[in-house]
């Protein structure tokens, strides 16, 4: 991004954009989204960033050890139990289906419907 300062800049401010923080979401855990998608996408870069802005913004190594088992872990609630799976499969593949859990589909309309309503979700 240095031969292209338009770039760095445009993505300096889309970052600013997306962790600011106004809303429900927690600055530690949209660090934690970002890690999870980071992972699954599979860029070392973001993986090593976004585990220690996480931790910079109030993770604890037990919340950032677990969450790649979130699905079974006590550290995490249901709304962010529900936001870590659909960051894991739509950052995957965006249109990829979960064998086990039916289609990502059923969780991009929930989480959307969540979102319109500025918080994680209220059900499942």
């Amino acid at each position: 991004m240095q031969k292209k300062p338009n770039l760095a800049a445009a993505f300096i401010n889309l970052n600013k954009a997306v962790m600011e923080n106004n809303g429900t979401l927690t600055p530690e855990f949209k660090r934690l989204i970002a890690f999870i998608s980071s992972n699954a996408a599979g860029c070392r870069y973001c993986q090593a960033h976004t585990s220690l802005a996480a931790k910079r913004y109030g993770s604890s190594d037990e919340r950032l050890k677990a969450v790649w088992d979130y699905e079974n872990s006590d550290l995490f609630s249901r709304k962010e139990k529900i936001a870590l799976k659909f960051t894991h499969l739509s950052s995957i593949n965006p249109i990829q289906e979960d064998k086990n859990n039916g289609s990502i589909n059923r969780y991009q309309a929930l989480i959307t419907r969540c979102l319109i309503k500025n918080q994680v979700c209220a059900q499942t």
